[in-house]
């Protein structure tokens, strides 16, 4: 079975009731994972995410495979078996 793993942090664990997701259906590409969790799990998750224009919200940080997505294609980066997600909120601290 494909297999991806998505690890999610902060805020993101209280809204989807969990801090990671094990997916084995077929996902093209980042923005398919975004749509497939909101899908499935939050409603909500695209909206936290994303803003009105499609683009990932500023300060939040989506990593495939420890990479940022700005580095690699964006919201189009193709993902395949085995690879690890994981999206962090905008983080505040001192």
């Amino acid at each position: 079975m494909p297999s991806l793993k998505v690890r999610v942090f902060a805020t993101f664990r209280e809204l989807l009731g969990t801090k990671s997701i094990e997916i084995e259906d077929p996902i093209g590409d980042v923005e398919d994972l975004i749509n497939y969790i909101a899908d499935r799990f939050q409603p909500s998750f695209r909206n936290a995410l994303l803003d009105d224009k499609g683009h990932v919200r500023k300060g939040f940080s989506i990593l495939v495979n420890g990479r940022e997505i700005t580095f690699l294609k964006g919201l189009e980066t193709k993902l395949k078996d085995g690879d690890i997600v994981a999206i962090f909120p905008p983080i505040a601290g001192g």
